[in-house]
């Protein structure tokens, strides 16, 4: 594996601590990779508000992290269907996160952007994310409602 700084050093050992726990003691365990938690009870003055029903600005091209949020209220929906999952294998690693904080489309970032990624942004649709919901959404059957483009936007996130 390859990290570039200890955040994200404590992030891979502790995944493959739960990875052991699995194997020692058949402990299952999730690790959700989640986006930019976005508290909707917090302050209307945070660099990207949701309610506010338009993306965030300015976005930060050298981040794309920064691309992506989750609304508590939809990781709360997610751990939920996580710990009542009884299919799950032993060790799941999933990104969550509700919507893209753009109004741009991530394919279209990522060409511009990643120039080294073009070839798998030509292969996204238009609401996938770049760090993509996809496995949550097969695994757990997540489904984020909390969109800052409104409840139909909730389907079409990947």
């Amino acid at each position: 594996f390859w990290t570039e700084n200890t955040y994200s050093l404590s992030k891979v050992l502790n995944e493959e601590t739960l990875v052991a726990f699995g194997r020692a003691y058949g402990i299952r365990a999730v690790a959700f990779r989640m986006m930019h938690v976005y508290m909707p009870h917090g302050g209307a003055d945070a660099p990207f508000n949701p309610r506010l029903g338009q993306p965030a600005s300015p976005l930060v091209p050298g981040n794309f992290a920064a691309w992506e949020y989750l609304d508590a209220r939809d990781a709360a929906a997610a751990y939920r269907l996580a710990v009542e999952a009884t299919h799950l294998d032993l060790f799941e690693p999933m990104f969550l996160a509700t919507d893209r904080t753009s109004a741009e489309e991530h394919r279209e970032l990522a060409a511009r952007h990643y120039p080294h990624l073009r070839e798998q942004a030509e292969r996204m649709g238009p609401d996938d994310l770049i760090l993509s919901i996809r496995r949550a959404r097969e695994r757990l059957g997540y489904a984020p409602c909390h969109s800052w483009r409104g409840a139909e936007a909730n389907a079409r996130v990947n």
